[in-house]
């Protein structure tokens, strides 16, 4: 299904995408949750081929020669190869959902990239004065033999992306409310090429993003325009008068942003490929791709961290491996599937950037930062957490806290309470902002003398039971 217009949003013909692909979204969002995707047919044809056409496969030797990020020339290809050259600022970038099935990996052991796409897309390009064209199916290797080759091609996607004349989505629904603008690396693709983003229409006619959001302005259903206020990663950033440029101005012009905002951006974003979160998070950040958790933490050695993004259910490093320093640390940024099969029923709490939190400093060490704490002694004194909690206090509270012991602390000598302090003194606490009845706490326990307290999980507090009280203190986490 292609958007015939996007200017009449009244038209019945979008308004019906508009419902089909909510629903596809999702029934996709929950196939991604569930394990991700693997799609097999990767087999489209660009109209009006009758699906006949020749597949083409890689020119290895033409890939390995470009130094630099690959992208495929669209004057040199032979009767069934793909030949390459290096991307500069006279490539088109093509933006797309892999479920599309525009084309397998371009090794001889996968689908390859039929002819008809191939032709389609150096149209376009020649028809924008650019001379080669970047899209992932056919400048990725998949195979496990060219793991290095998938690696470098993977580190050029930012340089590729944001040097591009121009970034091209090739979408097949509406556009705010199709699975492209839902997925994981295609978040990253359109914040990279944000400066000059293009939309692919029937006929393989292309309009700048920028036009149509001047047109949803001007003519638009106010309901649209608001549905554009969600989608700010495809709006080029643009400094406000008078404002002075900074390397961190400089940073969001290129599409880069905090650890805390991509991570929030990506919670809701899933990738197919187990580990590619990981991937895509770290190049929202930097130039450079990480390749697992520790990797990705490590890099931030020396940098502060938001600690009211730590109110979240995401996995920790420390859930599946001991990496001293570093078990605290998110290993993914999206919320892993839930168990069903296992009656898991327990609340998931979405990340959010910690904006207005204290910030806490990564360290070779751990997490260093202040909290609010408040302090589960040992387990035969876990109804004594302050002496100045009132009668009722004392008999309604142990029962929570026996409940938070028995869940994490059991093997711990003793544990605390945390929550985030706020990053000055207009308050006493940082409220988590995402879906929750009760107050969010972090849950750590202690087993040294040494005071390294170890992340153990997030606890939703009853609201029916009065809080104990909590009281700043320095902690490590480990």
């Amino acid at each position: 299904m292609r958007p015939c217009s996007v200017i009449d949003y009244h038209d019945a013909v979008i308004q019906a995408a508009i419902c089909v692909s909510l629903a596809t979204v999702k029934l996709q969002r929950i196939a991604c949750a569930l394990g991700g995707m693997k799609i097999e047919d990767q087999s489209a044809h660009a109209p009006p081929c009758l699906g006949h056409c020749v597949r083409l496969f890689w020119d290895e030797n033409s890939f390995r020669n470009v130094t630099g990020g690959r992208a495929v020339s669209i004057e040199e290809r032979n009767s069934s190869q793909i030949r390459y050259v290096t991307a500069s600022d006279r490539t088109l970038a093509i933006s797309h959902v892999w479920s599309h099935g525009q084309g397998g990996r371009p090794e001889e052991v996968f689908t390859g990239f039929n002819t008809c796409l191939h032709n389609r897309y150096c149209s376009i390009a020649r028809s924008i004065g650019c001379n080669s064209y970047w899209m992932d199916t056919p400048c990725i290797p998949g195979h496990h033999d060219n793991k290095d080759l998938r690696k470098e091609a993977i580190d050029k996607i930012n340089e590729i992306f944001a040097t591009s004349k121009v970034t091209l989505e090739s979408i097949f629904a509406a556009l705010l409310v199709c699975d492209w603008n839902i997925r994981a690396w295609t978040l990253l693709e359109a914040m990279r090429g944000r400066r000059n983003i293009h939309l692919l229409f029937k006929d393989d006619k292309i309009l700048p993003f920028k036009q149509i959001l001047d047109t949803v302005l001007q003519e638009g259903s106010i309901d649209l325009a608001i549905l554009f206020c969600t989608a700010q990663h495809l709006i080029p950033f643009q400094l406000a008068p008078n404002n002075n440029v900074n390397p961190y101005n400089r940073r969001l012009n290129g599409g880069y942003i905090n650890v805390e905002e991509a991570g929030c951006l990506l919670n809701h974003r899933y990738a197919t490929r187990p580990g590619d979160g990981v991937v895509i998070w770290s190049l929202m950040c930097e130039e450079k791709a990480s390749y697992s958790p520790t990797e990705f933490w490590k890099t931030r050695i020396d940098r502060i961290l938001n600690t009211g993004f730590l109110m979240s259910s995401v996995p920790r490093i420390g859930d599946s491996e001991d990496i001293p320093g570093f078990n605290w640390a998110p290993a993914r940024p999206d919320l892993q599937a839930p168990s069903s099969a296992n009656g898991d029923t327990e609340a998931r709490y979405h990340s959010f950037d910690g904006e207005g939190s204290s910030a806490g400093v990564i360290t070779e060490r751990g997490l260093q930062a202040n909290w609010a704490t408040c302090i589960i002694k040992e387990h035969s004194k876990i109804g004594r957490i302050s002496n100045r909690i009132s009668a009722l206090s004392r008999r309604r509270t142990p029962t929570q806290i026996q409940k938070i012991v028995d869940k994490y602390l059991k093997d711990y000598r003793m544990g605390a309470l945390l929550r985030p302090m706020p990053e000055n003194l207009s308050g006493t606490t940082v409220q988590y902002r995402g879906d929750a009845n009760g107050t969010l706490l972090a849950m750590v326990g202690l087993n040294d003398r040494g005071q390294t307290w170890h992340w153990r999980g997030i606890w939703e507090w009853d609201e029916d039971d009065p809080l104990p009280d909590f009281r700043e203190a320095a902690v490590l986490l480990v």
